[in-house]
């Protein structure tokens, strides 16, 4: 029996049993999922997209124990990935269950040796996601993965770079040699910011942060030219607003991780860009449509991270629950914002 964590038309979370046994087709894969992977966007894409009532997660690594007749993997082997976001997503696709489908394209590759099992759970999308903003929307060259161009034309502000997109992006930033690279976060995780690359961090508690990041970016040789609100916070003086108050010049760069309303500047981060995501609104210039050009860089970039894992990149801190009542609580409390420097994976079965 292949039991799941559901997510239900109400964005309501429950453990639930799939009776049916997945069969691989064409390029698919049927993996024994050891690890899955808990993201905002588990909740986020019910909530705001209307990405509910199926299996919920996209993260998986796990073994091949099954491969279809021209899947690129085979029985045996270690595979990490996930599966496409969408409306009406097949059962198979869903992340937090103990057997699920994964398709052999390029949100999925064999794990290199170098990746602990749970580390590769949590990898695919904080990379994709940052790699997302910095190479697609803010068009920042980078050699390692052969997307070349003019060089940047400053440096990053990186609001909530203690969340794990947060911590990818900042070590993204370090490897295309971007400066300065500002990260804003609680005080307790700036030494480990700093020695993931950010150039100088700062306490969102701060009653004057920001004009201490402006007067910190008035004393570099680049100012801010690219701006990544991993938190997107609405409120009176939301997280956008400040990001606003401190990077002022007309060519700035803003990109969020939530949908922005009435904000034309901002650009939507996606982890995929292979397929359309249909929205149930109207969002100008942010809807994601796909394109296979940004997608291929998206590939690209989480097989550099996996390949140069524990020298180039790494995940702070990974942290396993066991059992399916403890994931959903996990779930709940990531897309609450209240777990603090951790990436979150389960451990399976259920």
């Amino acid at each position: 029996m292949n039991k799941c964590i559901f997510v239900d038309a109400a964005n309501e979370l429950s453990v639930r049993e799939i009776p049916e046994f997945y069969r691989p087709r064409g390029s698919q894969s049927l993996v024994k999922v050891r690890y899955s992977g808990i993201n905002p966007a588990d909740l986020n894409h019910t909530k705001h997209l209307g990405m509910n009532n199926n299996v919920c997660g996209y993260e998986i690594c796990g073994t091949v124990i099954e491969a279809g007749e021209t899947s690129r993997y085979t029985v045996g082997d270690i595979v990490f990935g996930s599966n496409k976001p969408g409306r009406s997503k097949p059962a198979y696709h869903g992340g937090h269950q103990d057997f699920a489908i994964l398709e052999s394209d390029t949100m999925s590759m064999k794990l290199p040796s170098q990746v602990p099992n749970a580390d590769a759970a949590a990898l695919g999308i904080m990379v994709r996601s940052a790699g997302d903003a910095l190479i697609n929307l803010f068009e920042i060259p980078f050699p390692a993965i052969n997307v070349h161009g003019p060089p940047a034309a400053g440096g990053l502000l990186v609001w909530g770079g203690a969340s794990a997109v947060g911590t990818a992006a900042i070590q993204l930033a370090k490897a295309m040699e971007l400066s300065p690279i500002f990260a804003v976060a609680s005080s307790a995780n700036h030494n480990t910011l700093l020695e993931l690359g950010a150039t100088k961090c700062f306490d969102y508690r701060d009653s004057d942060v920001v004009k201490l990041i402006g007067d910190a970016a008035g004393k570099e040789q680049n100012g801010i030219k690219y701006v990544f609100d991993t938190v997107c916070k609405e409120g009176s003086l939301g997280t956008m607003d400040l990001c606003e108050l401190i990077a002022t010049e007309k060519d700035v760069k803003f990109a969020g991780c939530l949908p922005q309303f009435g904000r034309p500047r901002w650009k939507l981060v996606m982890a995929s860009r292979g397929a359309d995501v249909p929205v149930p609104f109207e969002l100008p210039g942010q809807i994601g449509k796909a394109n296979m050009q940004w997608e291929s860089r998206l590939e690209r970039t989480v097989a550099w991270a996996a390949n140069t894992y524990g020298v180039q990149f790494r995940i702070p801190n990974v942290t396993i629950v066991k059992g399916a009542e403890r994931g959903i609580q996990a779930i709940r409390d990531v897309n609450e914002g209240k777990v603090n420097f951790a990436k979150i994976v389960i451990e399976h079965p259920l």
